[in-house]
Formats: C-alpha cells, structure tokens, sequence
C-alpha cells in the first residue's frame, strides 16, 4: 500500500511521511542534469537595498538559483541558520526540478551588488579549478580608495591583495581569510566545517575575531582552499544614498542596475561623500530626512548617556 502523505513515515523517525522520506524519494526520480546550482543566502537586518534587489532579479547570469533570507537575527545566529538551511535543503532535493551536478552556495550581504557576468564566471572558474573550495568577491569597505577586504595570512592585516603590486588584475590569489559580503562556495565546505560554522572563535591575541573570520579558521583548518578573485569587483553600496565603492577607486554613484562614475572630485578626508552628491529627493522629503536624522542623533545620545548611568549605578552597588 502506498503510504499516505500525513501518515508517520515508515522509517520509524516520528515524522510524517511527507516531510520525511518522501521528499527524498521525489528528488530520486527526477532528471539527472549536469547543470551546476546556487543557493543564494542572505542575512539581513530587515532591509535589503534596492541595487541588491536588482542584482538578485536580474544579474544571476541565467544560473539556476533559489534565495534563502534570514532576517533580524543577530549575524552569528542569521548566518548559522542559513548554513543549517542550506545543508537541509539540499539533502530534501526540492528546490529544483532536475538533480543539479553540483550544489554551491552564494553568500551575498544585503548591501551588494555585482555586473551580470560575475556569477557565471565564478561558477566556471570553481569548475576549473576543483581544489578550490570558495571564491570571495574584490570588495572592500564603504570608503573610497579602500582596502581588498582579504588576507594571504588571517593574522596580517596588511598582507592583502595589491594590485599591480603583488598580483595583477585579473588574478586568483590564495588566502586565509575575507569577507563575507560576496563568496561562493562549495556546499561541501559547510559540511566539512560543521554545525554552527561561524560561533566566534578567539583569535592569537586572545580577542573575539569576526564571525566570518572565525568561519575561514575553522575552513583553513579543515583543509579547504580559499581564493579571491581579483577580476570580479563586487560594489559595497550604501543604502541610504547610493554611493557605490569598488576597491582601489573613486566613490562612485548606483544608477539603477548600473554603477556611475561621479563627475566631481571625491576629496573628503573622511572619505564620505560631499552634499553635492547626495541624492536629492525634493525640498520637503529632503526637509523631512534632515529632521529624522536629528532624531536618530538625539535619542542615539540620550540611550548612551542611560547606560552611562546605568552602569554608573552598577558599579557603586
């Protein structure tokens, strides 16, 4: 007889049967396909940008994909999840109509964007090189002129990637850490490095690292090989007014699914972009932000100056 879909599973789990085997027993009749696979994971804290929409719609290179999104949860627990998720939902084999050749996934944080031709070209550049276990994106952070946000050793902040200097710009270079705003990996690599890949782990000096440097220890020490590719420039946006940032360069400007360079001079020494160049929204919604932020402004201080207090009355019990 055949078993009933609510009916408990005959492998004696507890489950039902159509959340137990029976999903396992779907994906074994499907085609056989030699067609590689991306699961797209992103954490969140609420808002994804506009440009990463964008991104996500319509610059996946025709690859096969599915998004997985955890918001709201602090990055250790949202990115673990995921990694939970992923592993799940690889082993059901429901996401895709065929059984892929090889599953990856792609980290990808809520304020990113790539050109279309990036995904494909990862992809290939993995099948081409099979000991490599995850390829990282050249990003660096919201400044301009910024760093590549990699290391060739995790414990020297000044050996990352220098173009034209230690490697050209089309270079894959071998590292220990990066990252985690743009990097696909092999789904193997999350089993490999096991449950809770990115718990905070301490570092020589005794300090708590990053949850994305704690998850390339743990991959470096399991064996696995780590690259950046310095040809897949991978923009760090911000959200707020667009401005889009490149390693290396000049801040530059989101226009639509497309980034600009700016026609003015990027010279603040903070590295912020000047007013000129802010988008402009109309006097009074632009009226309106201006006293938001005020706000912000007012109660961030009036919060620090409660725990201030607070810890000030601790400390006298």
């Amino acid at each position: 007889m055949k078993t009933s879909r609510n009916a408990p599973c005959d492998c004696g789990s507890g489950r039902k049967y159509k959340v137990c085997c029976l999903p396992k027993e779907e994906a074994a009749r499907k085609p056989l396909s030699d067609q590689d696979v991306v699961l797209v994971l992103v954490p969140t804290r609420g808002a994804i940008s506009y440009e990463t929409h964008l991104a996500l719609n319509a610059n996946m290179g025709g690859v096969p994909h599915r998004s997985l999104i955890v918001a709201r949860k602090p990055i250790v627990e949202a990115r673990n999840t995921l990694a939970r998720f992923a592993l799940e939902a690889i082993e059901r084999g429901d996401l895709f109509e065929f059984v892929p050749r090889e599953y990856f996934c792609l980290w990808v944080d809520d304020d990113a964007w790539w050109p279309a031709d990036v995904v494909p070209m990862m992809l290939r550049a993995m099948r081409e090189i099979p000991m490599l276990d995850a390829l990282f994106g050249k990003f660096g952070t919201r400044l301009p002129f910024s760093k590549v946000y990699a290391w060739r050793d995790a414990d020297d902040p000044e050996s990352f990637p220098k173009e034209n200097v230690d490697c050209a710009p089309a270079d894959l270079v071998q590292i220990e850490g990066a990252g985690f705003h743009f990097v696909l990996m092999r789904s193997s690599l999350l089993k490999r490095v096991g449950p809770n890949p990115f718990d905070i782990l301490a570092g020589e000096d005794g300090r708590e690292m990053a949850e994305d440097a704690s998850f390339c220890r743990r991959a470096v020490a399991a064996g696995a090989k780590l690259g950046v590719g310095m040809g897949f420039p991978i923009i760090h946006v911000d959200p707020i007014d667009g401005a889009a940032y490149v390693p290396g360069m000049p801040a530059m400007m989101m226009d639509g699914n497309a980034a600009r360079i700016l026609t003015v001079e990027h010279s603040t020494p903070q590295g912020t972009i000047k007013t000129g160049e802010l988008r402009k929204y109309g006097k009074e919604i632009d009226a309106a932000m201006g006293e938001a932020a005020a706000y912000g402004d007012a109660l961030a201080e009036e919060m620090q100056q409660r725990r201030t207090l607070f810890t000030e009355k601790e400390a006298r019990r």
